[in-house]
């Protein structure tokens, strides 16, 4: 329902692109879910045409990890990005004083194992670059 009315309102704006703020944990979390509750394997494209709605959908940050986009996030903001570390949620139960927010179980991703078999994620600010290049 919120992404119909999310969809909707930037046809209603004009749009023929919707940017969307998926990044690369969020990817890897959908295509566990999927494989844990039997869907379909797989994740959500970083580019996709709704044609009922003519629509394009796109994920700019699609290859940017969490952490490093609050990375460059905090250094363009105050630069202070260096402060910004990914961390485990034991590592961040262990180390918290006080009232604790919950989080993910797996909330920083991992990628040392699909790296150990030849995958290696394009340069996200690069890929990113490029890519509005050709807007």
């Amino acid at each position: 329902m919120r992404r119909g009315i999310l969809h909707d309102m930037a046809k209603q704006q004009g749009c023929g692109k919707l940017a969307l703020g998926h990044h690369l944990d969020d990817a890897a979390e959908t295509f566990l879910m999927n494989l844990f509750d039997g869907a379909a394997l797989g994740s959500f494209s970083p580019v996709t045409y709704l044609s009922r709605k003519d629509l394009t959908l796109i994920r700019p940050m699609i290859f940017a990890r969490e952490a490093d986009i609050a990375r460059a996030v905090f250094e363009a903001a105050n630069g202070n990005g260096e402060k910004v570390v990914p961390v485990s949620t034991a590592d961040y139960y262990a180390s918290a004083a006080g009232p604790i927010a919950p989080r993910p179980v797996h909330s920083a991703l991992d990628l040392s194992r699909l790296e150990s078999v030849g995958f290696h994620m394009p340069d996200w600010e690069e890929e990113l670059g490029e890519y509005l290049k050709t807007l």
